[in-house]
């Protein structure tokens, strides 16, 4: 192949690669618009349901102390991994972070996360066979943190 092909045709591919990453963030973005956990778990898995599973962890305290700084870990065991998820129900919009997970990662991620008042929090993991696992854990929020 001659260099001016080679270019050409690197330069197609590349442009490709990067309207599928755009996609694929565009696609992510609407689901963190949506009041209402059902939905934005709607928009990003379709109607497939999670099963709670002992391969999904979810550490976060049961009483925050600051709704505006809780800490939260998630980590999962399960090999095909491929996205996590993290949602705080009772948050104005409850999607809190989309974590996609490449083969050789370690899925395990470790944030502060905003609270406005007591929910549940929900870590939702998909597989590459489109299974949804999930952990699911309440925090009893004793100071604002988003609005409060």
């Amino acid at each position: 192949m001659e260099r001016r092909s080679f270019i050409k045709f690197g330069g197609v591919f590349a442009l490709a690669g990067t309207a599928a990453y755009a996609g694929f963030l565009e696609d992510h973005s609407k689901a963190f618009t949506f009041e209402k956990s059902d939905k934005a778990m709607n928009n990003l898995y379709g109607s497939a349901k999670a099963a709670s599973s002992d391969k999904v962890t979810l550490t976060v305290p049961d009483i925050a102390e600051n709704g505006a700084a809780v800490p939260v870990t998630v980590a999962t065991d399960l090999k095909d991994a491929v996205m996590m998820t993290l949602f705080v129900e009772k948050n104005p919009y409850p999607l809190i972070a989309a974590w996609e997970i490449h083969e050789g990662t370690i899925p395990e991620f470790s944030t502060r996360i905003r609270m406005g008042k007591t929910s549940d929090v929900t870590l939702v993991v998909k597989t590459k066979d489109g299974k949804l696992h999930m952990a699911k854990q309440q925090v009893k929020v004793t100071v604002g943190g988003c609005g409060g």
